[in-house]
């Protein structure tokens, strides 16, 4: 959507990330009884930060293509936000959180309260079909990048005719994980 100036953007925010991490491990490594990042290593990953930012803490890769930061108004920009709830409901799982037993997904099928213990199926239909969705998506960004640099040698002729595959699998994913799901 932005260009190549964006994805240069987006790679030096993760240098940044990355200093911030390495001086947030520094402060915290003697309390964790770990060894830390040498002088140089940490001097190096600063004055590349303070290089990317002009040493602007808020400085952030999108705000100068979309005028935002956050990563909800990023996907309402991008035209991603109808994933919000999909990706709120993936998170609430990973951050700590209170969960009562009913809403758990291996509890769909249950005719009563048990405990989960095990590996389930349960819940796996959507999750697996939006991975392929995701990696389609990157594919074909990746299969696109250079399609309008004419100086680049290589054909992009195939990229079109490699993404309709891909597209063709991602139906299949889906497909595929209902059917399963069906079947119970």
């Amino acid at each position: 959507m932005y260009g190549r100036n964006a994805a240069k953007d987006y790679i030096k925010y993760g240098v940044v990330k990355n200093a911030e991490g390495i001086n947030e491990h520094k402060r915290t490594a003697s309390e964790m009884a770990v060894e830390t990042f040498s002088k140089a290593e940490i001097d190096f990953a600063n004055s590349q930060k303070q290089e990317i930012t002009e040493g602007n803490d808020a400085w952030h890769w999108a705000r100068k293509y979309t005028e935002v930061s956050k990563i909800e108004k990023l996907r309402e920009h991008v035209g991603l936000d109808k994933w919000s709830h999909n990706y709120k409901l993936a998170s609430r799982n990973v951050h700590s959180d209170y969960f009562e037993m009913k809403c758990l997904y291996a509890m769909r099928e249950a005719k009563s309260d048990m405990l989960l213990v095990g590996q389930s199926n349960s819940g796996l239909t959507e999750p697996a079909h939006y991975t392929a969705i995701s990696l389609a998506q990157i594919i074909s960004i990746f299969l696109t990048a250079y399609i309008e640099d004419e100086s680049t040698k290589l054909d992009y002729k195939d990229s079109l005719l490699f993404m309709k595959v891909i597209d063709n699998y991602v139906e299949e994913v889906g497909e595929a994980f209902l059917s399963v799901e069906k079947a119970k």
